[in-house]
């Protein structure tokens, strides 16, 4: 039988001022980029903290994408652009 996988240590918690802040950066590099994107802080647990979407894509979509994030258990504060 194959070892379970490594557990990723959870992070400290963040609060919705850090929140704000990752936000900001995160927006200001879509800006540079001009890229339409969703943008999901999330908190050490997977838990959404703040959204927000750019231009015209859909709230599905928004809500698609963060379901994806969350479900890979991806734990890095910056992640792939999903939409061009």
């Amino acid at each position: 039988m194959a070892p379970p996988p490594p557990q990723i240590p959870d992070g400290a918690p963040i609060n919705l001022e850090q929140a704000k802040k990752v936000m900001a950066g995160a927006e200001a590099e879509a800006k540079k980029n001009k890229w339409n994107m969703v943008i999901s802080v999330l908190d050490s647990g997977g838990h959404l903290v703040m959204l927000e979407r750019s231009g015209s894509l859909s709230l599905s979509l928004s809500l698609l994408m963060l379901t994806r994030k969350k479900r890979s258990g991806c734990k890095s504060s910056v992640q792939e652009n999903d939409v061009n």
